[in-house]
């Protein structure tokens, strides 16, 4: 049977894993390229590593006494031309590479189609509670083969992750408050959606600047918490900069339920003409 080309092809290469694909609907948003899509295909990629790396399907990996694990996403940083400037039936390629801090901290390298990806993930297990606000962290189980990199040191893709987290949050400039749209912004486990974040930050945010002809060409995210499907979240601008060219933002994304903060988006995007 002879494959659409609607459809990704999985190859490893070289050591690194790639997709292939055209782009159509499907992969498309605002008549450029999806940033819902790209995020959850990146999303999926980096898993799919861990998966075949640690040589287990992604919903048995489990830790040393059988717990289930769930890939938490720390921190996804994208940088590619305006995402406006993707067009329908055009090729796009994405091919990555993976290796690991220790047992629980996997990193990915991702290049595609006119851009690039840093992405970092930790694993998190239910406690007794059931509820996703209190995830406790997992190690998988490491294979005597694993073929995954391991790294002595940090990477400084890491260490600026634990520096934000560190940081003290900046007075905010505005402030709404999100409701939870389940059936988009929740994921299969029930948490939300780490593809999710970017959307929720842009629909809060243009409540404030009403700028439509803006196009994204860099979004780095770093994921600190999730929540309850029934929560509502709390969004917050701490900085917003434009120009004739460039809007660049720093946002927030908390629980109402404690004030956790939960996300910290840092954000660029070209002014179009369209």
């Amino acid at each position: 049977m002879i494959k659409d080309k609607q459809h990704y092809d999985l190859a490893p290469l070289a050591g690194k894993t790639g997709r292939s694909f055209n782009i159509n609907m499907p992969q498309m948003a605002m008549s450029g390229l999806s940033e819902s899509w790209l995020f959850k295909e990146l999303g999926d990629l980096h898993w799919q590593m861990i998966a075949d790396g640690l040589q287990s399907p992604s919903n048995e990996l489990s830790d040393a006494t059988g717990n289930r694990l769930y890939a938490t996403f720390t921190r996804i940083s994208v940088s590619s031309d305006a995402l406006m400037s993707y067009k329908e039936n055009s090729p796009f390629d994405l091919e990555g590479d993976l290796f690991r801090f220790g047992s629980g901290v996997y990193f990915s390298e991702v290049k595609f189609t006119n851009g690039s990806a840093q992405i970092m993930s930790s694993f998190s297990m239910r406690g007794e509670s059931g509820s996703n606000l209190y995830l406790l962290k997992g190690r998988p189980k490491i294979p005597p083969n694993c073929k995954i990199a391991n790294h002595r040191a940090l990477p400084q893709f890491g260490q600026e992750y634990f520096t934000v987290r560190a940081s003290s949050l900046p007075s905010d400039i505005f402030s709404r408050e999100y409701e939870i749209v389940p059936q988009y912004d929740i994921n299969g486990v029930g948490l939300l959606y780490f593809a999710a974040y970017p959307i929720i930050s842009d629909i809060c945010e243009d409540r404030f600047t009403s700028q439509r002809n803006l196009s994204t060409t860099k979004r780095d995210v770093f994921y600190f918490r999730n929540c309850d499907p029934s929560d509502t979240l709390v969004f917050r601008i701490h900085d917003l900069r434009s120009s004739d060219l460039l809007v660049k933002s720093d946002t927030s994304i908390s629980r109402k339920s404690d004030g956790a903060l939960m996300a910290r988006i840092f954000t660029t995007k070209v002014v179009t003409t369209g």
